[in-house]
């Protein structure tokens, strides 16, 4: 059901599917973007809050995401209100609302598909090259990408090396960022091939995207990876989909894997730093759970999930209902674990992550509740269903990323939403 309001009738499917379409481009491109108020501000965010302005123009609302996320946005408030000084959580509450107002409108059923998916495979395209030119630096004296685009936010972005490579982040600021856009583009578009959608040369983009994944070093890109690649493989067995899989992708997706660390050692890299790289940061992680260790990025990462539980346990009623006020969980962080140096854990620095604890942390149960209601409203919609496969991954993709409001966040939820209604609909005769 959608509620209508008195904006005049305008003809704006061909307007949002543009911005969409934009938004689809422009998702992994921050070298388009500039930082406003300490806040990323891409041009993916940019067309994302022009879809929100559009929402409210053509005046029809999803009911079901309106009332739910419409009381998160309003706890979230009231979580600060009276507490802390209006400047410490305006921009942040406005970024929050900017964001998610995209999601509470309904959209005409003229937005195609195609042309959406279209736009997200030329954007991981633009990418590609930007990630093979910075794997090249690792093997050939080359001017870092930097100094041929000193602009757009990337530029913040540190260079990472390990085991005498560049880790590549493409046009994002950080590896880890690149794996993930890497995981949850592809989910999108492999996924939309059972609808009939076509990837142009599907078997040499999958290598190449498994190349770009691999050549991120990100342990959580690649671990996400295989989320998504296990949920894909389970379901669409579940539904006699298996002709659909492709099998030489699949095998390709371990293949390269042991190809790629083959490469490595016969280049010299000793086969302990090839131990280090995955597997025994894999056991790190089990002795942070076994020993509650805080330090290192193992602990920050991990512990940013465990916190949370702690949080809830530690607290009187008024804070376990309201937490620490929106914007105001790194000052509990510092609070608790600044005495330890900000080079050994995130927590000294105020840092998470894990989006869960930040939004549990900030706005205590109430407000927890309310945001994974809204985000499973999203989800689970018959209006707008969002795949199986891609919800997982974002799902868990959560679980190691504490941002909330940055628009990258929420761009795949969206587009997928938008995408499989209309493909959906396409494919049954409707």
């Amino acid at each position: 059901m959608a509620i209508q309001f008195g904006a005049p009738r305008m003809k704006l499917e061909r307007t949002l599917e543009n911005s969409l379409r934009a938004t689809a481009f422009l998702w992994p491109l921050w070298v388009v973007g500039i930082s406003v108020g300490g806040y990323s501000f891409t041009g993916a965010t940019l067309f994302l809050v022009v879809l929100g302005f559009l929402v409210i123009l053509r005046g029809r609302f999803w009911t079901q995401t309106l009332r739910v996320g419409g009381a998160f946005l309003i706890w979230v408030l009231l979580s600060v209100f009276l507490r802390f000084s209006v400047d410490s959580y305006i921009l942040s509450w406005l970024g929050l609302g900017a964001v998610l107002l995209p999601f509470f409108g309904t959209y005409p059923s003229g937005i195609r598909a195609r042309p959406i998916l279209d736009a997200l495979y030329w954007g991981c395209l633009v990418s590609f090259g930007f990630a093979a030119y910075e794997l090249a630096l690792s093997f050939v004296s080359l001017p870092p990408l930097k100094q041929i685009f000193p602009f757009g936010l990337w530029v913040k972005g540190r260079t990472h090396e390990f085991l005498g490579l560049t880790r590549v982040k493409a046009t994002m600021a950080e590896p880890a960022h690149y794996a993930r856009y890497l995981v949850l583009a592809y989910a999108i578009l492999d996924t939309a091939t059972l609808y009939g959608y076509q990837i142009r040369r599907k078997f040499l983009f999958g290598l190449v995207w498994i190349a770009a994944l691999l050549s991120t070093l990100s342990l959580s890109g690649i671990i996400l990876g295989f989320v998504y690649l296990g949920t894909a493989f389970l379901v669409r067995w579940q539904h006699g989909l298996q002709r659909l899989l492709t099998t030489r992708l699949w095998i390709s997706a371990f293949l390269l894997p042991l190809i790629f660390f083959v490469s490595l050692h016969a280049a010299g890299t000793a086969p302990s730093d090839l131990y280090n790289l995955f597997i025994r940061r894999l056991e790190q992680v089990v002795e942070v759970i076994q020993f509650g260790i805080i330090v290192g990025s193992e602990g920050g990462r991990v512990q940013s999930t465990l916190i949370l539980f702690r949080y809830f346990a530690e607290q009187d009623l008024i804070h376990f209902l309201t937490g620490e006020g929106w914007a105001h969980h790194d000052e509990w962080l510092v609070e608790k674990y600044g005495y330890l140096p900000e080079d050994l854990t995130s927590f000294a620095r105020g840092d998470l992550h894990n989006a869960y604890s930040v939004v549990g942390i900030s706005t205590g149960f109430v407000g927890l509740s309310l945001f994974l209601r809204f985000v499973w409203n999203i989800l689970s919609s018959r209006l707008r269903p969002v795949p199986i496969p891609i919800a997982a991954t974002w799902l868990v993709a959560r679980l190691g990323s504490g941002y909330v409001i940055w628009a990258t966040v929420w761009i795949p939820l969206l587009l997928s939403s938008l995408i499989f209604k209309d493909l959906f609909y396409e494919n049954s005769g409707d």
